[in-house]
């Protein structure tokens, strides 16, 4: 039971790892654009007051949006932890039919972590 587990486990976490791959870049270009445009309002006339507003502004939409994006992740974790849990409760002594559903969990997890990828593109896309 341990090694099927550790390969659900491994499949799941698999598929974490291409998500966060797969917005890394666009994670990067958001903090290079909130810090240049921060760096700017320093540049400009007018007083430390302003400046600071103005890099206020800059960063709140980009923090704003990497909450946002933080809720979808928990969200997934939290649908895929809630279908593990209720294997747990229809399959209390681990037998026959634990396996299938835990797999069936993760393999909704994962298409879970694919679809919140697709949103998540999206959402960087509306940002920009």
């Amino acid at each position: 039971m341990d090694s099927f587990f550790q390969s659900v486990i491994t499949k799941l976490k698999a598929e974490e790892k291409a998500f966060m791959s797969a917005i890394d870049a666009d994670f990067k270009k958001l903090h290079a654009d909130m810090y240049e445009c921060s760096s700017k309002c320093f540049s400009n006339p007018g007083s430390l007051s302003d400046s600071r507003s103005c890099a206020s502004n800059c960063t709140s939409k980009g923090f704003q949006f990497r909450s946002e994006i933080n809720d979808e992740v928990q969200k997934s974790k939290k649908e895929y932890a809630s279908c593990v849990q209720q294997c747990k409760e229809s399959y209390p002594d681990m037998k026959s039919g634990m396996k299938s559903c835990v797999y069936d969990c993760i393999e909704d997890g994962v298409e879970v972590i694919k679809k919140m990828t697709v949103r998540v593109q999206d959402m960087f896309k509306y940002y920009k």
